[in-house]
């Protein structure tokens, strides 16, 4: 495994020899780790002090679709490691600096299986207490975190704004059945004769004018970055159920949906609690829409890091 580290010091903290002088500075490492014979890149954060002597909790973040490590969720990564937590944001398979073929394959089973490996990953740092793990995804990430909780070492998990059963999600929209037949013809021909087609992911959110808007805006700052997954792998999208395993799952888990979500439906949290076991929890952000969970200025984007932070530090113990 590869590794480089950098001091990041907190905004408005002066820096002297490498050392924050109000509270430390967060320690963050470019790292790598290997999911089914696939390097997967990432970026480790711990907090100031973080040692062997006293290892911390530990939170995987689950990006959205077609989203890389360093878009968005960093922001919630650093308010979980000012708390004490150490985080780690990574690029699935095939995305970002991560490797895989064909790039951008978007499959959400196999990024399950990345974030348990990332969870693995997590458990060997001395500095962290692989007792105490969780997981946090937004969007499409909120679905793989949620499922990706049935393994029996994560003890906390948050799903923001998140779909839970695909199919169910993508059947509420009109035309549907046709959309399908044709992505099941490019899976035929992707198969058959390997031909690899891509579509935007703008084009698949209309429903959702502002969200759709700030992606556009947002992608041209990042240059590993694509708002382009293969065509094929929707047929894996619509197949995709996070609550298969919700009655195995004993990790404690909080769903947190915008009041008004265009993308998706408040029913979905609803129905993935009504099936998960204790301890669970829903919070309803206020006149919230989807693309306020990703805002920074947005009172909503404040309201979940604190209700997240409150959650893992019930869940998997104060640093």
């Amino acid at each position: 495994m590869r590794s480089s580290w950098h001091v990041v010091p907190r905004p408005g903290w002066c820096q002297a020899s490498g050392r924050s002088t109000r509270g430390g500075a967060v320690q963050q490492r470019s790292v790598t780790f290997h999911s089914d014979g696939r390097k997967l890149a990432g970026v480790l954060r711990l907090p100031a002090g973080a040692a062997p002597e006293a290892p911390r909790p530990a939170v995987v973040f689950c990006a959205g679709m077609s989203l890389v490590k360093e878009v968005w969720l960093p922001a919630q990564a650093e308010r979980l490691v000012e708390a004490g937590f150490v985080t780690l944001n990574f690029d699935y398979s095939g995305f970002g600096e991560s490797e895989g073929t064909p790039r951008r394959r978007l499959l959400p089973w196999r990024q399950v299986r990345d974030v348990r490996h990332a969870l693995t990953y997590l458990a060997s740092l001395p500095e962290v207490d692989e007792t105490r793990l969780g997981l946090s995804g937004t969007s499409l990430g909120a679905a793989v975190s949620i499922a990706a909780a049935v393994d029996r070492r994560v003890k906390a998990a948050v799903g923001i704004a998140g779909p839970m059963d695909l199919g169910r999600v993508w059947s509420r929209f009109a035309g549907f059945p046709a959309f399908r037949a044709k992505v099941a013809r490019a899976r035929e021909r992707y198969v058959a004769e390997g031909e690899v087609s891509y579509v935007s992911v703008a084009s698949l959110l209309k429903s959702d004018p502002a969200t759709c808007a700030l992606l556009e805006e947002e992608v041209e700052n990042y240059s590993t970055w694509s708002l382009k997954i293969t065509y094929e792998s929707l047929l894996d999208l619509f197949e995709f159920d996070a609550e298969r395993d919700l009655p195995a799952t004993r990790a404690a888990l909080l769903w947190i949906a915008p009041e008004k979500d265009e993308l998706i439906a408040g029913c979905e949290a609803q129905s993935a609690y009504a099936k998960a076991g204790e301890p669970k929890a829903i919070v309803i952000l206020p006149e919230a829409e989807h693309v306020d969970v990703y805002r920074a200025e947005s009172p909503a984007h404040q309201r979940l890091q604190d209700e997240q932070l409150a959650w893992f530090q019930r869940h998997l113990g104060a640093s």
